[in-house]
């Protein structure tokens, strides 16, 4: 193959199939079959629906799609925007740490925020009609003539904060992970008419017990080691722990990877999941998806982002420094 080189890991050669080759490439693809999918499904009915709770898991099922669809399939390289978004807000339980999240989202959506209306997406890294989603929510939240497009946003991010914060029934609260220093600047198009009330300085929040977001955190809180380091460390020896360890940092792996799907729609009284506020009554469905097992050989890749991530980090901290300095 030329001057290039194959990198490969034996333990999964059974995964790759040929394809062709010519005079300097040689193709292969990576094959998934029925019985790898149905045993991923079997992992999220046996480890991820007990931690996370079958109100928000649903194992779906097999479809198989064409070579047209398969075509017509895009992706692409882009050019980022460094986003705001930390997780631990998010996961915070304070709505105003939730609601600065949200808001970081919304300006950097990159693969994480997609608004979609009556199953067209109308907000996206890629599609951002502005004017179209501002419109649809003016209507969907029976929002005032002149009501500014900040407050419209607002009244948005406070109806999915109390539906991530919701639970079928009103259980005890558990205490949200610490506030985030890594990034203490506002988002690049904050606006002060986005009612967060203190910037930087946050009381700790508490996580409804069964809220989705309390249970995504249960999922990645399997690994006890909370170390990539040391999980990287461990995936190269021969400790007797190795099993034990490893598949519990997998397990938890898979909660920085999932996905939360929220679909909205105005609530009659006898809705099952209802969210009430000031401006309305809303009817809220979530689902967690992206639940896929993680393989071992993860354990390379997520060792060698940690530490592309703390070099960027000590570049920044560096410079900052400089600048102070001078």
């Amino acid at each position: 193959m030329a001057s290039s080189q194959l990198r490969r890991d034996s333990s999964h050669d059974e995964e790759w199939c040929y394809r062709q080759e010519g005079n300097q490439r040689l193709v292969v693809y990576n094959r998934q079959t029925k019985e790898s999918i149905l045993d991923k499904m079997n992992f999220i009915k046996r480890v991820i629906i007990p931690l996370i709770g079958d109100e928000f898991v649903h194992l779906g099922h097999i479809t198989e799609h064409d070579e047209i669809y398969l075509r017509n399939l895009n992706s692409s390289v882009r050019k980022k925007t460094i986003s705001n978004y930390c997780p631990l807000d998010l996961f915070s339980g304070n709505k105003d740490r939730m609601h600065l999240a949200l808001l970081s989202l919304f300006f950097t959506p990159q693969n994480n925020f997609r608004v979609f209306l009556d199953g067209r997406i109308i907000w996206s890294e890629e599609i951002k009609e502005l004017e179209y989603l501002i419109h649809s929510l003016k209507k969907f939240l029976k929002a005032e003539n002149g009501v500014s497009n900040e407050s419209i946003l607002t009244k948005f991010f406070h109806v999915l904060t109390k539906t991530l914060l919701w639970t079928k029934t009103d259980g005890k609260s558990v205490e949200g992970p610490p506030v985030c220093r890594a990034i203490q600047r506002k988002p690049d198009n904050y606006h002060d008419d986005l009612s967060i009330t203190s910037w930087g300085a946050y009381d700790k929040g508490y996580l409804p017990e069964g809220c989705v977001l309390d249970g995504i955190l249960k999922l990645q809180n399997v690994d006890k080691v909370q170390n990539v380091e040391e999980i990287y460390n461990i995936y190269k020896s021969e400790d007797k722990d190795y099993n034990q360890k490893i598949d519990n940092y997998l397990i938890s792996s898979v909660a920085n990877d999932c996905s939360i799907m929220i679909a909205l729609q105005e609530s009659n009284d006898k809705a099952d999941r209802r969210i009430e506020t000031d401006f309305g009554a809303y009817e809220c469905s979530i689902s967690v998806i992206d639940l896929d097992k993680k393989s071992s050989s993860k354990i390379n890749s997520h060792f060698e982002e940690l530490q592309r991530s703390l070099a960027v980090y000590k570049n920044i901290t560096s410079l900052n420094e400089q600048n102070i300095l001078r």
